[in-house]
């Protein structure tokens, strides 16, 4: 989800009601998080396989964390690979340049959730 940035404006006027741009940035901001969050639950990201590699695999900002260069999506992102069709969730940043990304699923009939 992107989440507008914080503006650093005058947040209502002199009768209690906001500004119009409050008004705007939280409307951006509802829209932002209607479009993550729905009445069925949180939606991830739809990606391709190749937009998935892409962005894990570039350096936004050359952030060392523990010696290891973080790189583009960090450990724990978790995104839905339209390619696959399956869940996919990054576990590591190594190997470089595109860290360890492994596709969650489940066994058939069964309850259990793996990785794979």
């Amino acid at each position: 989800m992107i989440i507008p940035g914080f503006i650093n404006i005058k947040f209502v006027q002199d009768d209690g009601y906001l500004t119009p741009s409050m008004q705007l940035y939280e409307s951006s901001l509802n829209q932002a998080m209607q479009g993550a969050l729905s009445d069925n639950g949180w939606t991830v990201p739809a990606l391709p396989t190749t937009q998935i590699n892409t962005a894990s695999g570039s350096v936004p900002n050359g952030l060392a964390v523990n010696g290891i260069n973080q790189t583009g999506m960090p450990v724990g992102t978790i995104w839905f690979n339209t390619t696959l069709g399956k869940l996919q969730v990054k576990t590591s940043l190594l190997p470089a340049p595109t860290g360890t990304i492994e596709t969650l699923g489940s066994t058939v009939g069964g309850d259990e959730f793996l990785i794979t």
